[in-house]
């Protein structure tokens, strides 16, 4: 993977745009939900859209880019307009967030409302056991199930960072901040437009390795396959 081929990927990426039905969160909320209330199939073009996602999310490259730290996942969570200081609107705010990161290391975004099986398959195994033995505040819901069903209560943003200069997972890590918003620094994401109240809100998802990068990338493409299904186009 040669200079000139980074670039063209990443071009690619930047060029993309997903379907109407995808092209904000609230869009994605009612698309989703007509298709798995079998009330809609998805048109030729949008299919293609979706299609030629698969195929960027499938690209040998974005492996290498990966694996090679430069370039990682991150995800807005639901209801990014739960943040202190963001837009009453849950898509301004999550642009907001956006630009927070930086939108010219952002080259692709895309807006998904995912089910329950989804989610545990983005986050994996090993996360879900490790919420399920943390002690619950809410009497009849582990934190795991309350993290499930906030995750799928409205759309969410998928994104993939881009730092050329390699330290990708690490470098969104510090701007996101950690998991809870009082220990986070100030001018992270969490610190500057979280608090604890509103977990399990933390507003944004990061990857926290390279291999979990991968993973997340992969589920991430399932899930497109999964709308493709049902929309018709498989």
């Amino acid at each position: 993977m040669n200079q000139s081929e980074k670039e063209e990927f990443l071009a690619s990426l930047r060029d993309y745009t997903p379907p109407i039905g995808f092209s904000s969160r609230a869009a994605a909320k009612i698309t989703v939900r007509n298709l798995r209330g079998g009330a809609g199939k998805l048109e030729q073009p949008d299919r293609e859209k979706l299609t030629e996602l698969d195929g960027l999310l499938a690209a040998a490259i974005l492996g290498q880019l990966v694996n090679g730290d430069e370039m990682t996942l991150g995800m807005i969570k639901p209801r990014a307009n739960e943040g202190i200081g963001l837009p009453d609107d849950d898509d301004e705010a999550a642009r907001a967030i956006v630009a927070a990161i930086g939108v010219d290391i952002v080259p692709l975004q895309f807006h998904a409302l995912l089910d329950e099986t989804q989610t545990e398959r983005f986050y994996g195994e090993e996360t879900i056991a490790r919420l399920s033995r943390i002690p619950s505040e809410v009497v009849g819901e582990s934190v795991a199930k309350r993290y499930l069903r906030f995750i799928t209560s409205d759309p969410v943003t998928m994104m993939l960072v881009s730092r050329p200069e390699s330290g990708a997972v690490e470098w969104l890590k510090k701007i996101v901040g950690v998991t809870r918003p009082s220990q986070a620094r100030p001018d992270s994401i969490r610190g500057r437009y979280a608090k604890d109240s509103m977990m399990p809100n933390n507003l944004m998802h990061r990857s926290d390795t390279p291999i979990d990068a991968m993973r997340e990338i992969e589920a991430f493409r399932s899930i497109v396959g999964e709308l493709l299904v049902l929309g018709g186009g498989r």
